[in-house]
């Protein structure tokens, strides 16, 4: 006699959705894994900019993260102060490049933003 087939107990449909399963599982521990290797924000993106460091900061601005292209950073803005008395308060110095680099970072941020949501708009 010829061996007996055996054929699933399971259907069609149940094996689609347990493929679904998995294509979504696979997706996420690729998406974890991508996101391991980010350095924006507070994990890998704490930048100090302050009078005297611009050459520091215009560097790590421009330094892309491999995930998500433009780097997110979590900017520390050290301030001068030129101190009051009692007619005038204290005020802030200002410092023209400084606020210029971080004008042009928000300004780029902005833009990759708007550039991210588009892509995730367009996504088929």
């Amino acid at each position: 006699m010829y061996p007996r087939i055996r054929r699933p107990k399971t259907k069609p449909k149940n094996l689609e959705s347990r493929l679904e399963r998995i294509e979504q599982e696979l997706s996420q521990i690729e998406e974890k894994r991508q996101l391991a290797s980010c350095i924006c924000g507070v994990e890998g993106g704490i930048v100090t900019i302050a009078r005297g460091m611009e050459a520091e900061f215009r560097k790590e601005m421009n330094r892309p993260c491999p995930v998500h292209g433009f780097r997110e950073l979590f900017i520390i803005h050290a301030i001068e102060v030129e101190p009051g008395d009692f007619s005038s308060p204290a005020k802030e110095i200002e410092y023209p490049e400084v606020n210029a680099l971080l004008e042009e970072y928000e300004r780029r941020l902005a833009e990759s933003k708007r550039a991210n949501s588009l892509g995730a708009i367009f996504q088929v």
